[in-house]
């Protein structure tokens, strides 16, 4: 009898022991493998996250340098004095606002609105325009004026981040223009096209005598096409970042929804991300799983031989 209850202690002392070892395989091997993909998922959330930051500066850095296009021409005396009431100087208007602006620095659109808003100077797909040409434009445009006008926050806009007003603060000696200046810029959709619209006041940066209150705008809209997204994908070296109309069928393409700042979808932004954690997902996950399934079938074959060698002994 004492041989037996030996025996049979001693038999369930392995079973224990085998479980236990099967147990902490099983454990350790699943959370290897949940380790493994939590940080391939993970580095590739990150990767998207960061593209999509730097798209969106891109964005904000396109309309800082829509404003200072604008400001090249707007913050001058001479600008001042050319469009006085009355007395706007149509060849300096087309000269330095139109031509100027549509060829240096790619707006579409420009025009120049009175202390009343009303339309003093239009031009649009290179030439010069009837001043009524704006109305056509002023119900998506109106907003960002109100905002450039008011200084405040346009209603029902999306907030930007200003980085046109952020290099402003490095001004001395025309520190003073530039507290009497006004802007504002968006994107928004106009005549069914997305577009980058820069709002600016036309003021002095000499004379100050010259500053009138309520101040002159000017009027700019550059239209988010081919070519400005190619610039963007340049600068972010994002080779195939496109705008299109509908999202990418590719599962390796993300497609994210363009939304004007007045809350119009504009089509989708698609572009190839970078998934620094896909070899962790296709490649080391795949092989550690195959270790793990390797190392449970030959722990496995080792317990059933210490079985049958323990069976063996006990018969003995």
């Amino acid at each position: 009898m004492l041989l037996g209850d030996t025996t049979s202690l001693y038999e369930g002392d392995l079973r224990r022991l085998t479980m236990i070892i099967r147990a902490a395989i099983t454990f350790f091997g699943v959370v290897l493998l949940a380790i493994i993909a939590f940080a391939g998922w993970s580095a590739n959330k990150t990767a998207i996250d960061i593209e999509r930051t730097l798209v969106e500066n891109a964005l904000n850095q396109s309309i800082a340098a829509v404003l200072n296009g604008q400001k090249s021409v707007a913050w001058w005396d001479e600008a001042v004095t050319n469009t006085a009431d009355g007395a706007l100087n149509l060849e300096f208007a087309d000269a330095e606002f139109g031509i100027y602006l549509t060829e240096t620095y790619g707006h579409n659109e420009i025009f120049i609105l009175d202390a009343h808003d009303h339309p003093v100077y239009a031009y649009m797909d290179g030439t010069r325009a009837e001043p009524n040409a704006f109305e056509s434009r002023r119900a998506a445009l109106a907003p960002v004026v109100a905002e450039a006008r008011g200084g405040g926050a346009a209603t029902g806009m999306r907030q930007r981040s200003d980085e046109f007003g952020r290099a402003q603060t490095s001004y001395k000696i025309l520190s003073r223009a530039v507290k009497s200046a006004r802007w504002a810029g968006h994107i928004v959709s106009v005549d069914g096209r997305p577009a980058v619209v820069g709002v600016i006041t036309i003021i002095p940066n000499v004379d100050l005598n010259l500053l009138e209150s309520p101040a002159k705008l000017l009027v700019s809209v550059s239209y988010i096409n081919e070519e400005f997204i190619s610039k963007i994908a340049r600068t972010l070296l994002l080779p195939d970042l496109s705008l299109s109309s509908a999202p990418a069928r590719s599962t390796t393409v993300l497609s994210e929804p363009f939304i004007g700042d007045e809350g119009k979808q504009a089509g989708y932004l698609s572009w190839t991300n970078r998934r620094p954690g896909q070899i962790l997902l296709t490649i080391i996950l795949p092989l550690v799983a195959c270790g793990v399934l390797a190392t449970g079938i030959l722990s496995n074959h080792m317990f059933r031989r210490l079985k049958r060698a323990s069976d063996e002994l006990t018969q003995r």
